[in-house]
């Protein structure tokens, strides 16, 4: 008897400039956008004791090193928000949690790393997430 098995991944394909390509992807996952932004609320509040609003003020000091670095990473998370109608502080403070959740717990800092990776011979993303999960430490 096989069993078939049900993907929680999404494949989503963009193309267009930064603010195109981030509007896109907001639109296609706004649900999984939004079930993440839940989740973290819960996360920060539990784990790192830290409120919503001081998150945000947390992930602020990224933005303009980011900008200076990478523009369109900026462009991108503006159209991410727009896309998935929220505000371009959430997505900021989600692509900075780790930065601002496991500074403020200092003991799990060096606990997660996760890397994508696409190699130019394929079109298939490679990714591994070392990512902990309770009683796992990390590993």
């Amino acid at each position: 008897m096989t069993k078939e098995v049900q993907s929680h991944h999404q494949y989503i394909k963009v193309s267009g400039t930064p603010h195109e390509r981030g509007l896109a992807y907001g639109r296609a996952a706004k649900e999984r956008i939004h079930r993440v932004i839940e989740e973290y609320r819960v996360l920060f509040d539990k784990e790192a004791h830290m409120s919503w609003e001081t998150a945000y003020e947390k992930a602020a000091v990224y933005e303009e090193p980011i900008r200076a670095y990478r523009p369109d990473l900026i462009e991108e998370m503006q159209g991410i928000a727009e896309g998935a109608g929220v505000d371009f502080r959430t997505i900021l403070l989600m692509n900075c949690r780790s930065e601002v959740m496991f500074a403020q717990i200092k003991d799990k800092a060096e606990d997660a790393c996760s890397v994508i990776g696409v190699p130019p011979e394929s079109p298939r993303p490679t990714a591994r997430s070392t990512s902990p999960r309770p009683g796992t430490g990390g590993r």
